[in-house]
């Protein structure tokens, strides 16, 4: 009875109740990629900030080659952003979802602040995705480094690191779906 009870609990355990099924273990997330403004020219401006736009492409163990795109609200008198929501898409289609709620970036001193002026590291969260990334969950840090530069020369460079959780059927979590990878 019991050993009934054990196998009852380690079974139940195999169920994550926020993804409604099965998961697979954490596996370590990472994205190299650079993003450049593509803010339209009248973002609007709120008491939070001005609305930006950015978009780039790099790379990742889990995606292969992927594209970004994020928006925010850009406080930069008081050095703060919040609403951060982005989505990383693969060459397959799927998408993955991601957001920091507010975050506060930092002034660069010393060593490389001449190339990248500003940083920000505020962990994001893992929201679900589509295709391979439906139902994904985990975080990461952005480790964020921004080039101030005048339009259209700025660009800020991220090296993100963390880990994911996918929902068991989806796509492995070891590699990226890419034709030479498939049987």
């Amino acid at each position: 009875m019991l050993m009934c009870l054990v196998c009852m609990a380690l079974l139940a355990s195999c169920e994550d109740p926020i993804l409604e099924g099965p998961t697979k273990p954490s596996a370590l997330f990472d994205a190299n990629f650079v993003v450049y403004d593509h803010s339209p020219a009248n973002a609007p401006i709120t008491q939070d900030g001005c609305l930006k736009t950015w978009r780039g492409d790099g790379e990742s163990t889990i995606f292969g080659q992927l594209s970004v795109e994020m928006t925010l609200l850009c406080d930069m008198d008081n050095l703060t952003f919040c609403n951060l929501i982005g989505a990383f898409h693969a060459a397959d289609g799927s998408a993955l979802f991601f957001s920091i709620p507010e975050g506060k970036i930092t002034c660069n001193q010393g060593a490389g602040c001449v190339n990248y002026q500003y940083s920000f590291n505020d962990l994001a969260t893992i929201s679900g995705g589509t295709g391979r990334f439906a139902g994904a969950t985990g975080s990461f840090n952005p480790n964020a480094m921004i080039h101030n530069g005048e339009l259209p020369n700025w660009f800020a460079k991220f090296n993100c690191k963390g880990d994911i959780k996918l929902k068991s059927g989806n796509q492995s979590e070891v590699g990226p779906l890419i034709p030479e990878l498939l049987p």
